[in-house]
């Protein structure tokens, strides 16, 4: 018994078979070298099964086996997934500290310091007002002079607040909107564990008569959601495990909570929602995201969970306006009161003086008028308030700014004495004079931290002073940030660009594999066509 005549060019045909299939790999790379998330991919060949098999006595007498060609095996994607999960974690770390020192120049640009708009140039201005109202007590011009530097005073801060309020809005709905992604993204993942499990479990399972079915690749399924792990992990930290040989994986929120998980056979997603966050919600809550789906209840996530990505970028810097706005409302408060104290207004005075205005011989803080309705006493040159969300500012007394306020204005400890300087020289005096101011500091500015309360203590400065603080340490911390983000950077760029070596489409290779992959196909035809001329000789040789 001999071999089939037509043996070698079936050997043939497998050849151009498999370089045809390595062909349209190559051109599936080079067409997606610039789409998101694709992986290149490899022909895997494979020389075909030897024949015969199993030597035997019915089988052609040889010697050994001879080879049938070559197949395609599979396709594979050029991926290394511990180089991908350092990729993602590095990026993630860049895009926290990215978005952090984005906000903190957000707030320098608010606060504006140094300028001549600056809150620490409107409280020396406002002192300096005073300095000149010493000097000549029963000046006019001077005392309106000391009127419109408290509104500027007023305004400045005011301005800043409803700024700082304004980002920390922004920033609430940027932390909301990206948990929405989140689920989103978990949606889809969960979606597409689904439909690879379901495609490897048919490439596992034989066909009718025992053998396997042929191979269907989900390459195109793992490059989709390889992508999406890319864009979750830029939101946060996320960590993901394969489970088994389905090729699904599971992400969970750091060591937190599972955004998808297999459950009841079934791969599915976690919905997370987002609490009331209000001014201090960041301090006083206890579960600000949380599962809706009652099969994932795990315990309730807090942001603090958060240590990475743009999520916790915008925590932070929602964390750090929330402080800023903390420390201004205490300023404010016992500026205010200081200096109404000093102005001779009953109530909470530290300071045991009695202030007497331009006109007539009764102390000011028995002097009282109205504006719209509303009585308030001369006394009180600054009125605090609060902002809808709960925030100080300060206001003028509406009655210094009618007819003749200027004459309520207190300069004289002393009744009817107009050239009595002692009250504006106290009132000068206070920007050198230590007052009692609460400093609050939230524990969260740790990234990763494991407690989320926040601390205050009190400490006697000068408003120069603990306005110089506030804007030292934003100076500091945004330095800090600022380094880190360009350290991030680097690795960030490191491994992107490890990565890419690996899995992305390198075009100059694939050129040089499409002409490799030609020659191997010319050269089969070649070999098709001499085999061909051969079996045309043996044929005309039969009569």
């Amino acid at each position: 018994m001999s071999l089939s005549s037509f043996f070698g060019l079936n050997i043939g045909v497998s050849a151009l078979d498999a370089m045809q299939q390595a062909e349209d790999v190559v051109a599936n790379n080079i067409s997606n070298a610039n789409t998101p998330g694709y992986v290149q991919e490899t022909a895997q060949l494979q020389e075909s099964s030897a024949y015969p098999p199993i030597p035997s006595q019915d089988q052609p007498i040889m010697g050994g086996q001879m080879g049938q060609g070559v197949d395609v095996s599979e396709v594979t994607r050029d991926t290394n997934s511990f180089v991908n999960e350092q990729d993602r974690s590095n990026q993630s770390t860049y895009n926290m500290y990215k978005t952090y020192d984005t906000n903190l120049t957000q707030i320098e640009s608010i606060l504006n310091e140094p300028s001549s708009d600056s809150m620490q140039n409107a409280v020396d201005q406002f002192f300096a007002s005073w300095q000149t109202l010493s000097t000549d007590p029963s000046n006019t011009a001077a005392r309106q002079s000391v009127i419109s530097e408290a509104q500027t005073l007023g305004q400045t801060f005011q301005t800043i607040t409803t700024q700082l309020e304004g980002l920390q809005s922004n920033l609430v709905s940027q932390i909301q909107e990206q948990v929405q992604e989140l689920n989103g993204y978990a949606s889809q993942v969960a979606q597409l564990n689904n439909q690879i499990v379901q495609i490897n479990q048919m490439n596992s399972a034989p066909s009718a008569g025992g053998q396997s079915s042929q191979q269907e690749s989900p390459n195109q399924l793992l490059d989709q959601r390889g992508h999406i792990l890319d864009e979750m992990a830029q939101l946060s930290n996320i960590s993901y495990n394969q489970t088994g040989f389905t090729g699904a994986v599971s992400v969970n929120i750091g060591s937190g909570l599972s955004l998808v998980t297999l459950t009841n056979g079934s791969w599915t997603s976690t919905t997370m929602t987002i609490s009331s966050m209000t001014q201090t919600s960041l301090v006083t809550q206890t579960s600000m995201v949380t599962s809706t789906n009652d099969q994932l209840m795990q315990s309730p996530l807090t942001l603090t969970n958060v240590t990475s990505g743009m999520v916790a970028g915008n925590t932070q810097s929602l964390d750090y306006t929330n402080q800023l706005l903390a420390n201004l409302d205490t300023f404010l408060s016992s500026f205010s009161n200081q200096v109404n104290a000093i102005q001779g207004a009953s109530g909470t005075s530290t300071i045991p003086v009695t202030a007497y205005p331009l006109i007539g011989n009764t102390a000011t803080y028995l002097v009282t008028g109205s504006s719209s309705g509303i009585t308030y006493t001369y006394g009180n040159l600054f009125i605090p308030t609060t902002t809808t969300a709960g925030n100080v500012v300060l206001t003028v007394n509406p009655l210094f700014t009618q007819n003749s306020g200027t004459n309520y204005i207190s300069a004289s400890d002393q009744p009817s004495s107009q050239g009595n300087n002692t009250i504006a020289q106290q009132m000068e005096n206070l920007q050198s004079q230590s007052i009692s101011i609460t400093y609050t500091q939230f524990s969260s500015f740790q990234f990763g931290s494991s407690t989320y309360t926040n601390s205050s203590y009190s400490q006697n400065t000068t408003a120069d002073q603990y306005l110089a603080s506030i804007v030292s340490n934003l100076g500091i911390q945004t330095a800090a940030v600022q380094s880190s983000e360009s350290t991030a950077n680097s690795l960030a760029q490191q491994s992107s660009n490890l990565r890419q070596s690996i899995s992305g489409v390198d075009t100059n290779d694939q050129a040089a594999k499409m002409v490799e992959f030609q020659n191997s196909y010319d050269a089969a035809a070649k070999f098709i066509s001499v085999y061909d001329t051969m079996l045309q000789s043996l044929i005309n040789m039969i009569p």
